[in-house]
């Protein structure tokens, strides 16, 4: 749970996507009437958004809060903090170099919300599934499967076991060939995927571990992984995708943590790699 001195804002943002349609009508409320929400009540709140209180209050437990006071003071927190960026909407009007700053501004934001609300234990443990594994699988699916293929050429660089996979069918059928020792990142935004999920229950029944990089922790996938580690996503903001940005940077967290278990031997993968790199070169000229 969080306390008052975490940030409310922050908290919609990480939760957002795990939320029921009614507490993200609240969220949404919420989020573009903060300044008057320091002084509403729980009822004035559930009156606006035409929900009960009860419902308002599942809301406010389900973005990490005990109660409602508990909320509001951490609300209030963030509209004196300086620090706190405020998403901001593009506007038909906005030249290249305004649509440039709100989009990397808010690009910023989701990766502070991401440090905010990363599990550290979680992190290590992912960190230690991937060096104990016998053999890595990347699986990734959809508008993810970029990001997996990311993480994939990370691993090869440092000389891991690995397979990337982003058919379904296969997905499924290397899952249920696995044991104990194997082990499967499935990098999805959603988590929702049924060929994802799937494969992830067979795994697992079959002895593997799955470390799932998400933005939704609470879905199908996440809620089954051994080890889940969730971005923080901006489903709110209806006229700006959904951006990425926070499951990339869990990737280059872990990457680099990967690498800085020892330095010389990745120092001497990278030079392996780059004289193999200029010979092929040199042979194609």
């Amino acid at each position: 749970m969080n306390n008052s001195s975490s940030s409310a804002l922050s908290s919609i943002r990480a939760h957002y996507m795990a939320l029921s349609q009614s507490e993200k009508i609240i969220a949404d409320y919420v989020t573009e009437n903060s300044d008057d929400m320091v002084n509403m009540s729980m009822m004035e709140l559930a009156n606006n958004v035409g929900l009960s209180d009860a419902t308002v209050l599942r809301f406010v437990r389900s973005v990490g809060f005990k109660g409602y006071s508990d909320f509001k003071i951490a609300l209030a927190a963030d509209l004196r903090r300086p620090t706190e960026v405020i998403f901001e909407e593009l506007d038909a009007q906005d030249d290249a170099a305004t649509i440039a700053a709100k989009v990397l501004r808010s690009e910023m934001q989701l990766l502070q919300d991401t440090l905010e609300h990363l599990d550290m234990d979680a992190l290590k443990k992912a960190i230690d599934l991937i060096c104990s594994a016998k053999r890595v699988f990347l699986f990734g699916s959809g508008t993810s499967a970029g990001l997996a293929d990311s993480f994939y050429t990370r691993l090869i660089r440092l000389n891991y076991n690995v397979v990337m996979n982003t058919d379904a069918h296969l997905q499924i059928m290397q899952s249920n060939l696995m044991g104990k020792g194997d082990l499967i990142i499935i990098v999805s935004r959603s988590g929702t995927a049924d060929n994802l999920i799937r494969s992830e229950r067979l795994a697992i029944k079959n002895g593997a571990d799955v470390i799932c990089i998400t933005c939704n922790a609470k879905s199908p996938v996440g809620s089954g992984a051994t080890v889940t580690l969730a971005g923080v996503a901006r489903e709110f903001q209806r006229d700006i995708s959904g951006s990425p940005i926070s499951m990339l940077g869990i990737i280059d967290v872990l990457f680099t943590n990967l690498q800085m278990l020892d330095l010389e031997k990745t120092a001497n993968y990278e030079r392996k790699i780059w004289a193999a790199l200029r010979s092929t070169r040199n042979s194609i000229k």
